[in-house]
């Protein structure tokens, strides 16, 4: 029997977001510091600086680390946590425009995240 829109199997889920508390806060401060970084990062790429370019990337790098090394070390997570604001606040000076605010935004909104992980978990 094909699939069509009325077979169960043909339903699209959508993953929803972790229960009202600490967690969802989290994860949505974490995917606006995210976003903010990726477009600042396009918008310096566009720009044309291969050297800008890769320090907005060593921020995606560094919270993907940090996210990864949470899972598995606390030490790691605790230092990559720390790199990371450290190039964010880093491309917060060199970039100008947009890519400044946007970057701003990510940290701001990784900081919060941090602060409300270390109130809740320890």
């Amino acid at each position: 029997m094909p699939l069509g829109p009325s077979t169960p199997e043909a339903v699209l889920t959508i993953p929803s977001l972790p229960e009202p508390g600490a967690v969802r806060s989290i994860a949505v401060l974490g995917s606006v510091a995210i976003l903010s970084w990726l477009v600042s990062l396009a918008l310096i790429h566009r720009s044309g600086s291969r050297r800008e370019t890769l320090w907005g990337l060593a921020i995606l790098a560094l919270a993907g680390l940090t996210m990864g090394a949470g899972r598995l070390d606390l030490t790691l997570h605790g230092l990559a946590q720390v790199w990371t604001v450290a190039v964010a606040a880093r491309n917060v000076a060199a970039f100008r425009g947009a890519p400044r605010w946007l970057t701003l935004v990510g940290v701001m909104a990784w900081l919060a995240s941090a602060v409300i992980a270390m109130r809740h978990f320890g």
